[in-house]
C-alpha cells in the first residue's frame, strides 16, 4: 500500500513539473533546458513548486481510492464465492442480482424447478419475469419496484411459474438485500423454494373441507354416548335444526328408530359389523319424518371411536318410484285409450318378427280382432305386407333402433280409399311398436290443398292485376305476367333484381331529380324494414318500356310466412281512369262556367245552409253572394211555415225518388215576396248531409196566369161533375144489365155442356175423331164462357159492395195467399221474397182478392223460367202505404200498359197463358174503391212490376173514400 502510494505521488509530481516547464518554454521562449531545470525566474519557480505539491497530493488521494476499490472487489468476490459454494448444492432455486440489477448467478436447481437451464436466464434476463404465471406478473413487478425503492426491504411472495412443457409449479419467493463486511450494499439474493406439493395438499384439504360442508348428503359424527359431535350443512338442512343446536343433540333426537335404551346394543352391533347400510326415517324439526338412505362406518380417530354416518334424502327417489309406477299405469291406460292404433312385435333370434298384440284402437281402425294373430310372424298375420318393405323396416327398428315414418295408401279407381300414417320405433332392443293413424281425410285435404295451390298459381299467372312479391332485402321473387305487360319488363329480368332498381327505371323524367329519388328510396327502405300488414295504396305515373306514359295504382302490404317476411304489391293500370278523371276535371270547369252563366238561379246548400250561389240567385234575392253563403236558407223565406214546408216536402221527395221540386215563396232583401219553383238534387244520394244542388225560378207571373187558368178549370169541372153524375147512372144500369145477362146465360151454357158431355160419353163411338175433337172444343168453350160469366158477375158486384174498413196485416195476408197458390206452382222452383210489408187500411176480403190476382199472375207469367223469383215489398208513405209485386217473368211492352186494367183485354194468347182478362180490372176497381191507385211497369223478357197505394185516412178519421166511377175501363 505504501509503495503504491509513493509511486503515485512521485509520478504525479514529475508530470506536473515537466508540463509546467513545457508551457513556460512555449510562451516565454529561451532555453528549454533552463526552463526544465531552473525556471524562468524565481516567481515561476515558486509557482511551479506549488503546482507540483498539489499534483503530488492528488496522486496520493487517487492511490488511496484505487486501493479501496480493489479491497471492495476482493470482499465481493470472496462473498460471492462463499454464496456460490453454498447455492450450488442447495435444493432451492437461488439467483443473485448485483447493484445494477444484472444477473450474476443462477443456481443449477433452476432447471429442475423451472425447466430452463441457467444459461437461458443469462441469455435472456427477462425470463425471470416471463416465467411467472401471467396472472401474477403484475404483482411481481410491484414487488420489484418496492425493492428498488428501498434497498433494505425484505420481500416475500408466493406465485406459480409456467414450465416450457406447460406445467405449473408453485414458488415460495424470498428477496433479501446483500451487504459486505463493511456494510456496503452488494445487490439482492433471491431464494425460491418449490412448494407445489404443499400447495396441492392445502388445496386438497380445502376441497375436502368444502366438499364435506357443501355436500348434498348429510354427514354426522356420532360418539359412543350417542352425542352428535359433527354435522354438516346438509345434515342441518335435512333435520331443520341449526348446526349449533344439532351439536347439542343425540342420535335418538333425529332418528325415531333408536332410543337411549336401544343405542348401546346398536353401537356394539355396529362395532362388530364396522359398516352398515339401510333405509330409515329422519325426524325433522318442523315437518313430518322423511325417508333417508343411511351408510354407517365405525372408525377410530385420535384414539376416539365414532360412527361416521352418511345420510341421503331419498324422498324424491321414493316419489320418483311412485311416479314411475303411476306413469306405467298411465301408459297402460294411454295405450288402451289411445286413438292411435298400436301393433307390438318381438324379433326372434332366427329373424322372425312375431306379433305380440295390439290395442283396442287398432281393432277399431282395421276392423279386425287382433287376438287371432298372437304369436304369428308378421308375414303370416298380414299376408298383404309380405311383398312390401314394411317387414324389413320393422325388423330394422327392432334390431338396430332405426325409426321409420311412412304413409301407406289404399287406392280404388285411382282415388285414395284409405290412408294411414305409420311410425315404427324400438321400445327396447329386440322389441318395437308400430303406431298408425287413419289419415284418409287429412290426405284428401292435402291433395285438395295441392289442387288449391295449383289454382292459386294459375290465378297469379292469369290475374289481370299485377302481383309482385319481394323479400326482406328488397329482391323481387315473383313477377306475374300482368306486371310484365304493364311495365314491359319480362319476368326473367325482374326476378332477382332489386325493387328499387326497377322502380328507378320506371320513373318519368319529372320524378328523377335527386331529391325526389332520395325521398322515394327512404320511404321504400322504411317499408321493407317495417313490413306493415296494413295495406298502403298510392297512385303514381310511370314509363312503360316502350316509352309510353301510364299510371298505376299500387297497394303494398307485408305478410309473414314460415320462411320469412315478404312484401306484396298489387298493381292495377289506372291510365284510363286517370284520363277520365282529367276529362272530368275539365268537365267540372265547363259546368262551373254554366253555373256562373245560367239564366236560372243555381246554388248548393248543406244542412239548409247556403254553401254556394250564382249571380242569378243574387239578382233574384237582392243579396250579394257574401251575404248568402254561410247563412241559413231561412233568411229568404217570408215565414217559418214556408221554410218548414219546403224542408219537409222536398227532402221527402228526394228520399223517395232521388230529387224534389216544390213551389214556395221567397222574400227579397227589399221585402218583396215572390213565388219560386225550387228543385233540388242531392250531391250524394246516400248521404244528404253532403248537400244538395238547387235551381230556383221566379214563377210569380206564371203563378198569376195559373190562378186564372184554375178559375177557368173550376168552371169546367163543374160541368164535368154534372156529366159524371149522368155517367154514374148509366154505369149503374150497365152493371144491372151485366148481372142479369150473366145470370140468364148460365142456363143455356149448362145445357150445352151437359148435352155435349152425354154425346161425348154415350155416342162417341158413332163419331169420327174430328167429331170427338169438336165436342171437346165445345165443352172447353162452354167452360171458358162460364168462367167469363163468373168473373163478369163478380166484377159487376164490386160496384154494389160496401167496404168494411179494418187494419190489415199485409205480411200475414201475403203468406196466406202464397200457401193457397202452392198447388198452382207445384213441381216448379218458385222463390218468394217478402219483406217490409206494412199494415194497411182497407177491406180484408177485397185486399186479399187484389193480392191473389197480382201474385197468381206473377206465378203464371214466370212459368217459362227455370227459377221463378217473385218479390213482394212494401213501405209506409206519409199518407198511406205502398205494395209492389215484382217477377222475372215474360214481362210486357209498356206501349200496351193502358190495356192491362181493361175488361177482357189480354196481351198474350190464350194458348200461351190461360185467363179471362178480368183479374187486373177487378184489382184496379178494388184499389180505386179504396181511394188508391194501381200501376204496372214491365219490359219484354225482363219481368213485370205491379204496385198499388192505399191511403190511411179512412182508418185514421173514420171517413170512407168515394167509390170510383171510372173503374173497369
Amino acid at each position: 500500500m505504501r509503495s503504491r502510494l509513493a509511486w503515485y505521488v512521485v509520478g504525479f509530481s514529475l508530470s506536473a513539473w515537466v508540463l509546467h516547464a513545457l508551457v513556460d518554454w512555449a510562451l516565454l521562449g529561451g532555453s528549454a533546458f533552463t526552463h526544465l531545470v531552473y525556471g524562468f525566474n524565481a516567481a515561476h519557480l515558486v509557482h511551479r513548486l506549488v503546482l507540483v505539491f498539489l499534483s503530488a497530493l492528488c496522486g496520493a488521494v487517487l492511490a488511496v481510492q484505487i486501493q479501496r476499490l480493489r479491497d471492495a472487489e476482493s470482499l465481493r468476490e470472496d462473498l460471492f464465492e462463499k454464496y456460490r459454494t453454498m447455492a450450488d448444492f442447495t435444493w432451492d432455486w437461488e439467483y443473485w442480482l448485483d447493484e445494477t440489477e444484472r444477473l450474476v448467478y443462477m443456481s443449477p436447481s433452476c432447471e429442475r424447478i423451472t425447466g430452463y437451464p441457467p444459461e437461458a436466464f443469462e441469455r435472456n434476463p427477462n425470463l425471470l419475469l416471463t416465467v411467472i404465471h401471467p396472472q401474477y406478473r403484475a404483482a411481481f413487478e410491484q414487488h420489484q419496484c418496492a425493492v428498488a425503492a428501498d434497498r433494505n426491504i425484505v420481500c416475500h411472495e408466493v406465485f406459480p411459474i409456467v414450465r416450457p412443457d406447460g406445467g405449473e409449479r408453485w414458488i415460495d419467493h424470498y428477496c433479501l438485500p446483500v451487504f459486505d463486511r463493511r456494510g456496503n450494499w452488494r445487490g439482492r439474493r433471491c431464494s425460491n423454494r418449490d412448494i407445489t406439493e404443499q400447495k396441492r395438499a392445502e388445496e386438497l384439504v380445502h376441497l375436502t373441507r368444502y366438499s364435506v360442508e357443501h355436500a348434498r348428503d348429510g354427514l354426522f359424527w356420532i360418539a359412543a354416548d350417542g352425542a352428535i359431535r359433527y354435522a354438516n350443512e346438509a345434515a342441518a338442512r335435512m333435520t331443520g335444526h341449526p348446526r349449533a343446536q344439532l351439536l347439542t343433540m343425540h342420535v335418538w333426537d333425529v332418528w325415531p328408530d333408536t332410543s337411549p335404551e336401544r343405542w348401546p346394543a346398536q353401537w356394539e352391533a355396529l362395532r362388530r359389523e364396522t359398516t352398515a347400510t339401510g333405509e330409515y326415517r329422519l325426524r325433522r324439526a318442523d315437518s313430518p319424518d322423511i325417508p333417508v338412505e343411511v351408510r354407517l362406518n365405525h372408525l377410530t380417530f385420535e384414539g376416539q371411536e365414532y360412527n361416521f354416518v352418511f345420510v341421503r334424502d331419498i324422498s324424491e327417489r321414493k316419489n320418483a318410484a311412485e311416479a314411475i309406477a303411476q306413469r306405467e299405469r298411465m301408459f297402460r291406460s294411454i295405450v288402451e285409450a289411445s286413438p292411435l292404433g298400436m301393433h307390438f312385435y318381438r324379433l326372434e333370434g332366427d329373424g322372425r318378427l312375431v306379433f305380440e298384440g295390439a290395442n283396442p284402437a287398432a281393432d277399431r281402425i282395421l276392423g279386425v280382432d287382433h287376438r287371432q294373430f298372437m304369436g304369428l310372424a308378421i308375414e303370416e298375420a298380414f299376408p298383404a305386407l309380405a311383398g312390401t318393405e314394411v317387414p324389413e323396416r320393422y325388423r330394422a327398428a327392432a334390431r338396430d333402433g332405426t325409426p321409420w315414418d311412412t304413409e301407406q295408401y289404399v287406392y280404388e279407381d285411382r282415388r285414395v280409399r284409405g290412408a294411414f300414417d305409420v311410425h315404427a320405433f324400438q321400445t327396447v332392443p329386440g322389441h318395437m311398436v308400430a303406431l298408425f293413424e287413419e289419415i284418409t281425410e287429412r290426405v284428401r285435404a292435402r291433395l285438395a290443398l295441392q289442387e288449391s295451390e295449383q289454382k292459386l298459381r294459375a290465378f297469379v299467372e292469369k290475374s289481370p292485376e299485377g302481383i309482385v312479391l319481394s323479400d326482406e332485402q328488397g329482391r323481387v321473387v315473383l313477377w306475374n305476367p300482368a306486371v310484365a305487360a304493364m311495365t314491359g319488363i319480362p319476368e326473367d329480368r325482374a326476378v332477382g333484381a332489386g325493387a328499387w332498381d326497377i322502380m328507378v327505371n320506371l320513373q318519368p323524367p319529372e320524378r328523377r331529380d335527386p331529391q325526389t329519388l332520395a325521398q322515394m328510396r327512404e320511404r321504400l327502405e322504411e317499408f321493407f324494414r317495417r313490413m306493415p300488414e296494413e295495406p298502403r295504396t298510392l297512385e303514381m305515373p310511370y314509363l312503360h318500356a316502350d316509352g309510353s306514359r301510364r299510371h298505376v295504382r299500387q297497394t303494398m302490404f307485408g305478410i309473414a310466412t314460415p320462411s320469412g317476411r315478404y312484401s306484396v304489391s298489387l298493381l292495377a293500370d289506372v291510365t284510363e281512369r286517370v284520363a277520365a278523371e282529367t276529362a272530368l276535371r275539365e268537365r267540372e270547369q265547363q259546368l262551373a262556367g254554366v253555373f256562373r252563366a245560367a239564366p236560372a238561379g243555381i246554388g248548393v246548400v248543406a244542412n239548409r245552409v247556403f254553401r254556394q250561389v250564382n249571380e242569378r240567385v243574387c239578382e233574384m234575392t237582392g243579396y250579394t253572394a257574401e251575404e248568402l253563403v254561410g247563412r241559413s236558407a231561412r233568411m229568404v223565406y217570408p215565414t217559418d211555415e214556408d221554410y218548414e214546408y219546403v224542408g219537409r216536402v222536398k227532402y221527402a221527395q228526394i228520399q223517395e225518388r232521388g230529387w224534389g221540386s216544390v213551389e214556395t215563396r221567397w222574400r227579397r232583401k227589399d221585402g218583396a215576396v215572390m213565388v219560386v219553383l225550387l228543385s233540388s238534387c242531392p250531391l250524394d244520394a246516400s248521404d244528404l248531409a253532403k248537400g244538395v244542388v238547387f235551381t230556383v225560378l221566379d214563377i210569380t207571373e206564371r203563378k198569376r196566369m195559373h190562378d186564372e187558368l184554375r178559375r177557368s178549370r173550376d168552371e169546367l169541372e163543374e160541368r164535368v161533375r154534372e156529366r159524371t153524375a149522368e155517367l154514374q147512372a148509366a154505369n149503374a144500369e150497365l152493371e144491372s144489365f151485366a148481372y142479369t145477362v150473366s145470370h140468364d146465360l148460365r142456363v143455356p151454357l149448362r145445357g150445352i155442356d151437359g148435352f155435349s158431355q152425354i154425346l161425348r160419353e154415350e155416342h162417341a163411338a158413332r163419331l169420327d175423331p174430328e167429331g170427338v175433337r169438336l165436342l171437346d172444343v165445345i165443352r172447353a168453350s162452354t167452360r171458358r164462357m162460364g168462367e167469363l160469366i163468373d168473373d163478369l158477375l163478380q166484377f159487376s158486384r164490386l160496384g154494389k159492395v160496401s167496404l168494411r174498413y179494418a187494419s190489415v196485416d199485409l205480411g200475414a195476408l201475403v203468406a196466406d195467399v202464397v200457401r193457397e197458390l202452392k198447388p198452382a206452382y207445384a213441381g216448379r222452383d218458385v222463390r218468394f221474397d217478402v219483406e217490409g210489408l206494412p199494415v194497411a187500411c182497407g177491406d180484408p176480403g177485397l185486399l186479399r182478392q187484389v193480392l191473389v190476382n197480382l201474385i197468381a199472375n206473377a206465378v203464371k207469367f214466370t212459368r217459362t223460367r227455370r227459377v221463378a223469383r217473385i218479390s213482394v215489398r212494401g213501405r209506409r208513405l206519409p199518407d198511406g202505404i205502398e205494395c209492389v209485386v215484382r217477377d222475372n217473368g215474360v214481362g210486357f211492352d209498356m206501349q200496351y200498359a193502358h190495356k192491362l186494367f181493361s175488361v177482357f183485354q189480354r196481351l198474350h194468347h190464350q194458348d200461351e197463358f190461360e185467363g179471362t182478362g178480368i183479374g187486373l180490372a177487378t184489382a184496379k176497381r178494388i184499389v180505386e174503391k179504396h181511394g188508391g191507385e194501381i200501376w204496372a211497369e214491365g219490359r219484354p223478357g225482363r219481368g213485370a212490376s205491379f204496385g198499388f197505394r192505399l191511403p190511411d185516412a179512412p182508418c185514421r178519421n173514420g171517413m170512407r173514400p168515394e167509390p170510383s166511377s171510372t173503374s173497369g175501363g
